[in-house]
């Protein structure tokens, strides 16, 4: 599942499946360790005046934050890779779940380096302050990348209008006006290039553009999928917002954790939705015979 393309409407929590890809980007990367830094100089910054120089306070947190943040990023990425197959908000669970596991990491580093620093104080060291100040550290880096990473999954999902869909540029694009009421099926293939021939295997959306897949190979073509399954007809079903399949391609039905994908012909897997199941069931067993 990790090549899947985004459907086009990634929103809110729903970016969260595919997060995972912006989270080691070595643009990411950086920024997540500046945010962490600064944010420790800032806890530095607001210590009390009795734990110390300001210097040795700010190499303190410093320092803890250079232990810490390449633990903490690294395994938030991997959470973001290891469930990007679940529900949305069982990824916002997880993650959560994880960074509350960080500062239990997070507050044993800092408990260490205070001794360390503060050798005379080692014993008196205020635990639970630590751990309150250690957790809003983390809570407000954490959120930070999450909310980076959702940025750029959404962002790439939906490209500007008249672009073609990232990393979709060497298949050809074909533009298409919408269809006139009561059409066939002519006028939808006389806006496919001729090569691709007529035996239909699926439509997927792929941001503004319609992806055409055929038993010959495949084209984007600005049309709405509306339009398409109009003018198609009983060729194939409409098996969810941003997929249509045809009958005679549909090899097989599966679930993965939560989701009902329908195998098609050229190893491609399909999403059905939720509210569509039962009536592919019933497609497959009247086509099928």
């Amino acid at each position: 599942m990790d090549d899947r393309e985004p459907p086009g409407d990634v929103r809110g929590l729903a970016s969260l499946q595919w997060a995972h890809r912006a989270a080691l980007e070595g643009g990411v990367v950086v920024a997540s360790l500046i945010v962490v830094l600064v944010l420790a100089v800032a806890f530095a910054l607001a210590g009390r005046v009795e734990q110390g120089g300001l210097s040795l306070r700010v190499l303190l947190w410093i320092t803890c934050a250079v232990v810490c943040w390449p633990v903490c990023h690294a395994v938030a990425a991997v959470i973001l890779y290891l469930t990007r197959s679940l529900p949305p908000v069982a990824i916002a669970v997880v993650a959560a779940c994880g960074t509350f596991f960080f500062t239990l990491f997070c507050t044993a580093v800092g408990y260490t380096a205070y001794g360390m620093f503060y050798p005379a104080r080692a014993e008196a060291v205020p635990l639970l302050a630590m751990y309150v100040n250690v957790t809003l550290l983390t809570v407000v880096a954490s959120a930070f990348l999450h909310f980076v990473v959702c940025q750029m999954a959404s962002r790439r999902a939906a490209p500007e209008e008249g672009a073609p869909p990232e990393g979709r540029d060497a298949a050809p694009v074909v533009s298409a006006a919408t269809a006139p009421a009561g059409d066939h099926a002519s006028w939808f293939f006389e806006r496919l290039p001729s090569e691709l021939g007529r035996d239909l295997v699926c439509l997927s959306v792929s941001g503004h553009y319609l992806e055409v897949v055929t038993s010959e190979g495949s084209c984007l073509v600005l049309l709405p999928l509306s339009d398409a399954v109009k003018a198609l007809g009983e060729q194939g079903m409409q098996v969810h917002r941003s997929h249509w399949v045809a009958h005679r391609h549909v090899v097989g039905m599966m679930r993965r954790g939560h989701r009902t994908l329908l195998q098609v012909t050229g190893e491609r897997e399909v999403p059905v939705s939720r509210s569509r199941v039962a009536e592919v069931r019933q497609a497959m067993c009247r086509y099928g015979e």
